[in-house]
């Protein structure tokens, strides 16, 4: 599932199309629910052996997707409470990721993990990370430009296509592989994903919105010449 508010937060920032952004990363949010378990079960199958496909994806609906209905559904009673306090909200969420992360390297040490795999493994985790990242960027810049998109709508398509979300990514892999031993190796590499995409697109973020600074300043430029 992809991150809804740092994919609307960067897209608004940095002058892109925020409709299409809430839509997007939504709709990324609500299939991954259903495709991730898909993917997974395609990998380690289904069954004995494997996953139980529908009991994982009833679970990960009552803890994702109910959550989400229930909240738009609650939004117009309580909307104004949370906007008016979104600075303490915006606090409680980060520290949710921050609470996920740590219960992941939590186990991960309990199970000795590290101690067994090394610093190679870290090490290829974010190697792999950021080519994944890199190439994803670059394919979503590419397609978006290869379609004549608006500025607007190519700032949208690659901020959302490039969100993977560390605060759906840690409960869906706790539900789907349970008390593994692993869980800390399989999570590793969404957690060094989750910071790295951040921090590379609130850069690509300023760079869009000087640009589209430099584009409206030229248009008025070219309107007053005109006149």
């Amino acid at each position: 599932p992809s991150t809804i508010s740092s994919s609307v937060a960067l897209t608004g920032s940095a002058g892109g199309n925020v409709p299409a952004a809430i839509l997007n990363a939504s709709l990324s949010s609500v299939l991954g629910i259903f495709l991730t378990p898909l993917l997974v079960s395609l990998v380690v199958g289904s069954g004995a052996g494997g996953i139980d496909l529908g009991s994982t994806l009833l679970d990960l609906c009552a803890m994702l997707l109910l959550p989400l209905v229930l909240g738009q559904l609650l939004r117009p009673m309580f909307g104004k409470f949370f906007a008016r306090h979104k600075r303490y909200t915006n606090i409680v969420d980060k520290l949710v990721i921050l609470l996920l992360v740590y219960s992941a390297f939590c186990n991960s040490m309990v199970s000795g993990m590290w101690q067994q795999q090394g610093n190679g493994v870290i090490l290829s985790a974010l190697i792999g990370s950021v080519i994944l990242l890199a190439v994803i960027l670059w394919m979503t810049t590419r397609t978006a430009r290869a379609l004549k998109f608006s500025p607007a709508d190519e700032i949208a398509a690659v901020f959302c296509a490039s969100k993977k979300s560390l605060a759906a990514g840690a409960p869906m892999a706790a539900l789907i592989f349970g008390a593994n031993p692993g869980l800390g190796l399989i999570l590793l590499p969404i957690m060094i994903y989750h910071p790295l995409q951040l921090i590379v697109c609130s850069v690509m973020a300023e760079s869009y919105a000087n640009r589209n600074r430099e584009r409206i300043a030229q248009q008025n430029a070219e309107l007053i010449s005109a006149r």
